[in-house]
């Protein structure tokens, strides 16, 4: 507290406890002090509004950066779409490429097993007419044999008819002999010489007649056998000609289906050969086009990359900005002009008035 003598009431406040000391006239040591703090106040407002401009500038610059940022978002946005929609049509691509190569594949797999289809019905085909060709020999072969066993059985009939033939004959001619014994001996007795004359006639005219009737039995059976060997003969020269005019349209037919399997086979062969060609250019285009996506793919994983690359850009951008945001003037407060003191300031100044 103040002596009450020197104490008087300040007429510009209201305080009963603010109060005014007049110690006289200044001295110059008191003169020096205030210029020393005039000039210190003067050095802390130029300092205040160098700091005031210096903030003022890095605003203006935070708000170019945030602006630039928000183009550059904006940008990588766009870019961002458009690496999204390549990569959409590029996905499309790739789906209708597997699309035709198993489109492919399968008709492919398809004309394979059309194929084997086909290899199989000739295989089947090839067997079925084997089968028919040797079921036909051997039915030529047993109609052969049966012949052969017929003609076989009619010759052992034959030789059998002509030993019985010749066994009736022998019989009758040694009754006939007996019969001229008993004649002789009758006609051996000197009564009976004219019957024995004509008895021995008679005897002739039966021994000419049996002689001439054995010479047409022999010849008729000779005519018979030669008959029956010639038959046989023709019968087995009409079996060896029709075996082999079978076997002639056999191996003819057999000829003729080998060449029309080769011509299918030499068909089959430029048609598959054909097919490859036309595979292996078709996957040449493919390989072509998968190399061209290939390159499409590295350029857009280029772009991605670039992208990704600015977009850490924008985010340490970012972050710098939070970084400088707390040092900035709140938004609430009013931002002091570079031209004008703050309220602070003029408040801190002392009043000359309270200096004299």
């Amino acid at each position: 507290m103040l002596p009450e003598r020197n104490v008087h009431r300040c007429p510009f406040c209201n305080t009963a406890a603010a109060a005014v000391e007049y110690r006289g006239k200044r001295t110059a040591e008191e003169r020096i002090r205030e210029m020393e703090e005039d000039q210190k106040v003067i050095a802390a407002e130029i300092k205040m509004r160098q700091e005031e401009t210096e903030a003022y500038a890095a605003l203006q610059a935070d708000l170019d950066g945030q602006q630039a940022i928000e183009a550059e978002i904006a940008r990588l946005r766009q870019q961002e779409a458009y690496a999204a929609s390549l990569a959409e049509e590029e996905e499309q691509i790739v789906i209708e490429s597997d699309i035709r190569k198993r489109q492919e594949d399968e008709e492919h797999a398809a004309r394979l097993s059309t194929v084997e289809e086909q290899r199989v019905i000739e295989a089947e085909f090839r067997k079925r007419l084997e089968d028919e060709v040797h079921a036909a020999s051997l039915s030529n072969l047993e109609e052969q044999r049966a012949i052969e066993a017929a003609i076989k059985t009619q010759q052992e009939q034959e030789a059998d008819a002509a030993a019985l033939f010749i066994q009736v004959e022998q019989g009758e001619i040694e009754a006939t002999i007996r019969q001229q014994e008993e004649l002789l001996a009758y006609a051996a007795s000197p009564s009976n010489q004219e019957e024995q004359g004509r008895i021995e006639a008679a005897i002739r005219a039966q021994q000419e007649q049996e002689t001439y009737a054995a010479g047409l039995s022999n010849k008729e059976e000779q005519q018979e056998i030669e008959a029956a060997i010639r038959k046989q003969q023709e019968q087995e020269a009409v079996s060896a000609s029709l075996l082999s005019v079978e076997e002639q349209g056999m191996v003819e037919a057999a000829a003729v289906i080998d060449q029309e399997q080769e011509a299918y086979a030499a068909s089959l062969s430029n048609l598959e050969e054909q097919r490859e060609i036309e595979a292996a250019i078709q996957m040449q285009q493919e390989s072509e086009a998968y190399a061209f996506s290939l390159d499409e793919l590295e350029e857009q994983e280029i772009i991605e990359a670039d992208i990704a690359l600015q977009q850490e850009e924008v985010a340490s951008a970012a972050h710098l900005a939070e970084q400088v945001e707390p040092e900035e003037t709140p938004a609430s407060q009013p931002v002091a002009s570079p031209s004008s003191p703050s309220p602070s300031t003029s408040s801190s100044l002392p009043s000359p008035s309270l200096l004299l």
